[in-house]
């Protein structure tokens, strides 16, 4: 467009100029024909030096984007390395209080030790748990007790009460020759402890679930 407007414009220059030249009776048709070649060369010499220097500035401009892009490039290939380097997927993050987060990974090693405690959903081992205490919740286990001379059995309420589940029954005291053994489980709700005969003194005992 800007071209376009520098012809019309020089175009309109040439026209002015040359009406009053043309109408001159006194000039030759060689004469001319003489002015309008030169105001021809003037205007074709002004057009090229313009889209020359329209050429150079472009071809400044693109090196100048070039430039833009290769820096943008190399920004970009630290940006990438950095992350290779440093694999946020694998980071090991520690707040302020000094926990760890290993974000969705795991940890795989010889051997682990624990000063404290370890807090897990499950544990699973492949040969031996070993410890001084293990605790259990109170869903797997208890105490409870068969009064005496009121009841032949006990029902012991517990979510992870499963038919096919390993109950253990302990007595802690005189049981009067009676076997305590578990019956009626309701899947996730409860079981029962029974004897066949009402004794005469309570007996207590401790139950525990082995899945």
């Amino acid at each position: 467009q800007t071209q376009i407007t520098g012809i019309t414009n020089n175009q309109n220059k040439i026209v002015e100029q040359l009406t009053g030249q043309l109408a001159d009776q006194s000039l030759s048709v060689d004469s001319k024909l003489q002015l309008i070649g030169s105001s021809l060369d003037e205007l074709t010499i002004n057009q090229i030096k313009k889209i020359k220097d329209q050429i150079a500035t472009q071809t400044s401009d693109i090196t100048e984007l070039k430039d833009q892009i290769k820096t943008l490039q190399d920004q970009t290939k630290s940006i990438i390395d950095f992350q290779l380097a440093f694999n946020l997927d694998k980071v090991i993050i520690k707040d302020a209080l000094g926990n760890i987060s290993l974000l969705d990974g795991k940890i795989t090693a010889k051997d682990i030790e624990v000063l404290n405690k370890i807090k897990a959903t499950d544990i699973e081992a492949t040969n031996s748990l070993k410890g001084k205490n293990i605790e259990l919740s109170s869903d797997v286990s208890g105490t409870s007790l068969i009064k005496a001379g009121e009841l032949e059995s006990v029902k012991i309420l517990t979510t992870e009460a499963k038919v096919k589940m390993k109950i253990y029954i302990t007595p802690m005291n005189n049981t009067f020759n009676q076997v305590l053994y578990v019956n009626e489980v309701i899947e996730g709700d409860s079981f029962k402890v029974k004897i066949n005969s009402i004794v005469a003194e309570d007996i207590e005992f401790n139950w525990l679930i082995v899945k």
